[in-house]
């Protein structure tokens, strides 16, 4: 069995810790995440995107421009560290059935006036428990970092378009984000196998490459449900309204 204390022995003993699900079945230990990935050491790699997760001195320092679903994979890995049995977090995957969705205070834009289109994004969501209160952490915006929800969500979509051109959010249990996860990165990859943007110097995340299954958002000729993906691992999906009212409370 490989030991993560043998490449790295100072971050052995912080990894020994529990994530409790929220719908307390078998609690998922990030050692278990680890073994998963064990497999990239034989393809040359010599940093585990937990590691960098863990060694980066900031949760900014965790951005790498463009990977932003892996961004917010070990930024939920971070915030597992610090708080295993506290707030809820959920990985929130912004796209609709066009792949086009207009957003402003973005730090790709020339200011935070002016939108960027991404074929999809991600963020980080947390209700904190007590309150219910919801932040967004997006370390791509110009907005507080955190930022409440409603904040977000007024600045980053100021405008109501409809369907399918409106942007829809996949809302996901961070410990199932964490649990099922991968990427191979090959969608970043041209006509020609280069890089359309520079890779993480980490592992790429997990066994298998499931990103489009995150981006199933439906047919932009068909209701919002039709062709979406509807498998509760990759969770469910809300429209802009339906998110600023949502009780995540009751997610699994």
């Amino acid at each position: 069995m490989f030991d993560i204390t043998e490449a790295n022995p100072k971050l052995g003993a912080q990894l020994v810790f529990t994530i409790k699900k929220q719908n307390d079945k078998k609690p998922l230990l990030v050692s278990e995440i680890i073994q998963t990935n064990k497999r990239n050491i034989m393809e040359g790699y010599e940093l585990f995107a937990e590691n960098s997760a863990l060694e980066a001195p900031t949760d900014e320092a965790l951005r790498v421009p463009y990977y932003c679903e892996e961004n917010v994979w070990r930024l939920g890995v971070r915030k597992r560290t610090q708080q295993p049995f506290g707030n809820r977090y959920y990985a929130v995957f912004i796209s609709n059935p066009i792949k086009n969705v207009p957003m402003f205070q973005q730090k790709a834009a020339a200011n935070g006036e002016v939108s960027v289109c991404w074929d999809y994004h991600v963020i980080l969501l947390c209700q904190q428990i007590g309150d219910g209160q919801a932040s967004v952490y997006d370390m791509d915006s110009l907005l507080p970092y955190p930022c409440p929800l409603d904040e977000y969500l007024e600045h980053s979509f100021p405008y109501d378009w409809p369907y399918p051109f409106g942007p829809m959010f996949r809302v996901v249990p961070l410990d199932l984000f964490l649990n099922n996860f991968g990427s191979d990165r090959s969608h970043m990859r041209d006509k020609n196998g280069g890089w359309n943007a520079p890779p993480p110097i980490y592992a790429p995340i997990g066994q298998q490459n499931n990103l489009q299954e995150y981006l199933r958002f439906g047919k932009s000729d068909g209701p919002p449900e039709s062709d979406a993906n509807t498998n509760p691992v990759y969770g469910r999906i809300f429209t802009k309204k339906k998110l600023r009212a949502a009780d995540l409370s009751t997610f699994p």
